[in-house]
């Protein structure tokens, strides 16, 4: 389907800062999952990614996101993904940003206009 999305991912983990939020994870697994689902699980409610690049990969024709996944201050690890947009969405987006741009080209030229007239 030309709608799908693909998404490469580079994700590394960090074995210190997993050991030392595993019981709080674990706890919040049960605690969301149940005890039989959510025994062999980690749970990280809280977690932030704090994506440092945000970029268009043109090599890998792509939308290139990266930065550390945080746990109430302990980094968990790295996540590095690529999104590989399909043609038909990026010309949506492209329609949607051409139709706010006409609205704010109304905007300056109604207000440009006002402007004039208070000089005259």
């Amino acid at each position: 389907m030309e709608r799908d999305v693909h998404i490469d991912t580079f994700l590394t983990l960090s074995q210190s800062g997993i050991n030392e939020t595993k019981k709080e994870a674990s706890k919040e697994a049960i605690d969301e999952l149940g005890e039989e689902e959510g025994r062999d699980e980690l749970y990280y409610p809280d977690c932030v990614w704090e994506a440092d690049e945000l970029y268009f990969d043109e090599e890998e024709q792509g939308l290139m996101i990266s930065g550390d996944i945080v746990y109430r201050g302990k980094r968990l690890g790295y996540l590095s993904p690529t999104i590989k947009i399909s043609d038909l969405i990026v010309v949506e987006m492209i329609k949607y940003y051409m139709e706010k741009l006409d609205k704010l080209k109304a905007i300056l030229k109604d207000w440009n206009k006002k402007f004039i007239f208070c000089f005259v």
